[in-house]
């Protein structure tokens, strides 16, 4: 199953450099990016796995996004065929809050995926991250083949770091 797809606003415009703040839609957008860059570089020791928890967050939110979203189209069904009136409730703000989140998510993923090291890797825990990184940005969906691969390589990584 896809994921549910995500409004026009959080699209990025092909002529955007992904890393540009400049495409932020308002003033204290740009505030929370920069203080959320800020935090999770204080915090995370790369920038791959500060760009893996953000694509967690992004998950997460997504599946609750589409569960919520199926549950209010369900609920207006049902509320319709009753004769009912249909009402903008805590369920659509928070549809809402959660799109303006996973907005906030996709630039800020973009601005990280455009800062990874382009060096060589040094260690075996750099290369798992790297690896890990790239197994989220081929989707199965596009290329079940490479997908495969690569989520096969990275688990024999961690494997071989895991062994003494």
């Amino acid at each position: 199953m896809s994921a549910p797809a995500l409004s026009p606003k959080a699209h990025v415009p092909n002529n955007a450099h992904p890393g540009s703040i400049r495409n932020v839609r308002s003033h204290s957008e740009k505030k929370t990016l920069r203080t959320t860059v800020a935090a999770m570089s204080e915090r995370s020791p790369s920038t791959q796995s500060r760009w893996l928890e953000l694509d967690n967050e992004r998950r997460a939110l997504l599946q609750t996004w589409g569960q919520q979203s199926s549950d209010l189209i369900s609920e207006e069904r049902s509320l319709s065929s009753t004769r009912g009136q249909f009402e903008d409730g805590a369920d659509t703000r928070q549809l809402s809050e959660i799109d303006a989140r996973l907005h906030v998510l996709n630039k800020l993923r973009l601005r990280l995926l455009v800062k990874l090291p382009k060096r060589q890797a040094k260690t075996l825990h750099e290369i798992i991250e790297n690896v890990a990184v790239a197994a989220r940005l081929v989707a199965r969906e596009d290329n079940p083949h490479g997908h495969d691969i690569i989520v096969r390589a990275l688990r024999d990584l961690r494997t071989l770091a895991s062994s003494p």
